[in-house]
């Protein structure tokens, strides 16, 4: 139980990590607010009035994916997909509640972020994403497969 917990919470990091960091770069090099919109938290009662920084505003981003990770390895756990493929579109399903996201935290949002019908900013959501989806299917499957000691 404890390695599993330590899997889900380091494969949950590392994706998180990727997730951030593709948003992150996307919005230097365009300027839409798509990492500022993956880190807000200031709509969130009691939350919005601490002042946690990028650090806190991204440890919560992480808790999240680490939640999101281990309910997806507890899925793959226990059906026992065969293929790569598999894992891939078990993660997209996990995964696909969160693209949608997009659009109740552009709407509550207090502070500048991506408008609701932006586009653009949904792609490069949606973009980020998917390589959230890439990095969790492949880790979680590389972890599963690998011969147990």
């Amino acid at each position: 139980m404890v390695s599993r917990i330590l899997n889900a919470t380091v494969i949950g990091i590392i994706s998180g990590i990727v997730l951030g960091a593709v948003l992150k770069v996307i919005e230097e090099q365009t300027t839409k607010k798509v990492y500022t919109l993956l880190l807000n938290i200031d709509f969130i009662p009691i939350l919005n009035s601490i002042q946690f920084g990028e650090m806190g505003e991204f440890l919560f981003h992480l808790l999240f994916s680490i939640i999101l990770s281990f309910i997806y390895m507890s899925w793959t756990e226990k059906s026992s997909p065969n293929s790569a493929l598999a894992y891939f579109v078990k993660a997209s399903i996990v995964t696909f509640p969160t693209i949608l996201l997009y659009f109740p935290l552009s709407f509550l949002a207090l502070k500048e972020v991506p408008a609701i019908n932006d586009i653009q900013s949904i792609m490069f959501w949606t973009f980020g994403h998917f390589m959230y989806v890439i990095a969790l299917s492949v880790l979680v499957y590389l972890q599963q497969k690998k011969p147990r000691s």
